[in-house]
């Protein structure tokens, strides 16, 4: 008798441990293999073909789309990027308030700092350079992957548990904003205070969609780059003068969008405006 029990156990083991397996296999992750660090200047920096380049008061301008075919024929070690479906739910879900607050913040800019990565298992889970994401968003072997993050996105916005989540972030920020930051009446982070004290969860994602749209439709694609001890700065050309440009938008999303390219930059807008009907159309229900 003892020894059937052990039997079934071992089966009943064996049947769970398959059933982990699978579940894994099913599940759905974006991935792609980029080169470290590769919006530094490239570490053959000094034989760059200059020649091919505008020069402006001693400054070589450079085209974008020079510096990404570089890229993709750099011999350097490639790293994969990678998330997965559950990965990208968690962050969103423990993210709302914050991404939501790009549409109502004043002074307060949400960064990259204010990101909780927190994935609940030991895998540290970094943002993506903007080289990774562009690859994803135009990756045509994907597309039914970006299709099942999409829908989760929307699924995860209409969840009474994310509005939950929002709500007591919000709180936590507010009483952040007082005990911490002391903000008064007319000082700097009031209005934000004041903002995220007033305003709905529907309301607030909303706002914080359109505000990405915005910034992601005024990308200035036409601009060039410049090597700038380390990285690459973004420039506009206007005839023999050359302005520097500095992005101002949270999670520096304009730089972000200029960096994937507009192909990718047009993806993501789609995604963004199916998810803005979406949750519209539930405040109309």
């Amino acid at each position: 008798m003892k020894r059937n029990w052990i039997l079934r156990l071992l089966l009943l083991s064996l049947c769970l441990f398959c059933l982990m397996g699978l579940c894994k296999s099913r599940q759905v992750v974006l991935s792609v293999k980029v080169p470290s660090e590769v919006y530094r200047v490239p570490d053959d920096f000094p034989s760059w073909n200059w020649d091919e380049d505008l020069e402006i008061d001693g400054m070589s301008i450079v085209e974008w789309d020079r510096v990404m075919k570089s890229i993709d024929e750099s011999p350097s070690e490639r790293h994969e990027y990678y998330i997965s479906l559950d990965e990208f739910e968690t962050l969103l879900r423990n993210n709302i308030f914050l991404l939501t607050r790009i549409g109502t913040y004043d002074d307060n800019r949400p960064s990259f700092w204010d990101v909780n990565y927190n994935i609940a298992h030991s895998r540290s889970l970094l943002h993506p350079n903007a080289y990774a994401l562009g690859k994803m968003l135009t990756d045509s072997k994907q597309n039914s992957k970006r299709e099942a993050f999409v829908k989760a996105a929307i699924s995860v916005l209409k969840d009474p548990k994310t509005k939950t989540a929002w709500n007591q972030q919000r709180e936590q920020y507010c009483d952040d904003m007082i005990r911490i930051w002391r903000v008064e009446p007319g000082q700097w982070g009031w209005f934000d205070y004041q903002r995220a004290l007033n305003i709905d969860y529907d309301s607030a994602v909303s706002m914080g969609i359109n505000a990405v749209l915005r910034h992601m439709k005024s990308v200035d694609f036409s601009a060039k780059v410049t090597p700038d001890v380390y990285q690459w700065r973004l420039v506009r050309v206007i005839n023999t003068y050359i302005e520097y440009l500095s992005d101002n938008s949270p999670f520096g999303i304009q730089s972000a969008c200029y960096r994937m390219g507009p192909d990718a930059t047009q993806k993501l807008i789609g995604y963004f405006e199916r998810s803005l009907e979406s949750v519209q159309n539930k405040k109309k229900k």
